[in-house]
């Protein structure tokens, strides 16, 4: 138990950790489909159709958001 208390009053003299901020990019994006996010979630429940996965996609610059159901998730499956 002494010891605990000195590790806190050592502890205490310390400053606040500081970090680093990312800065924001800025993209400029001419027309749809020319860059797109994609995010793959899952593992669900298998589906009757054998789907485990669920792809999210979207443009930036329409912002359209897209799902469909994947097997997978290995790069071929997600290409197609």
């Amino acid at each position: 138990m002494k010891n605990g208390v000195e590790n806190t009053a050592c502890g205490a003299q310390k400053g606040p950790k500081t970090r680093t901020k990312g800065r924001w990019q800025r993209y400029n994006v001419g027309t749809p489909l020319k860059r797109i996010a994609l995010d793959i979630l899952g593992p669900f429940p298998v589906t009757t159709k054998d789907n485990k996965y669920v792809l999210v996609l979207m443009d930036y610059f329409t912002k359209w958001p897209e799902a469909v159901l994947s097997p997978d998730q290995e790069a071929s499956t997600v290409a197609e």
